[in-house]
């Protein structure tokens, strides 16, 4: 039987679909923010063989999209109304052709 690591089946998690860094946390039982760094590594090493595709954060407030936001973990409160009801980025893993 093959054992694979954490981000190795978070590779494998991500190709699947969309998914949020809540959502990994969650099913892995870590902390996000190690999700978070596990996945920034998971996006440097996979740059050749595909990319990360990223939905990005959303206020639910008042619509403000997080479109220039280059962090993988989720911000904190939107700089538009200072809301803290952000809805969470998705992640997905693309493989080139």
């Amino acid at each position: 039987m093959v054992e694979y690591t954490r981000r190795q089946r978070l590779t494998e998690d991500l190709k699947n679909g969309w998914i949020s860094i809540r959502a990994l946390s969650m099913s892995y039982k870590f902390p996000e923010k190690v999700i978070a760094d596990d996945i920034e590594h998971i996006k440097k090493s996979i740059s050749r063989r595909g990319k990360l595709m990223l939905k990005p954060a959303e206020c639910i407030n008042c619509g403000f999209v997080f479109k220039e936001r280059e962090k993988i973990k989720g911000p904190s409160k939107c700089p538009e109304c200072k809301s803290e009801r952000i809805k969470d980025g998705m992640f997905m893993l693309v493989e080139n052709k």
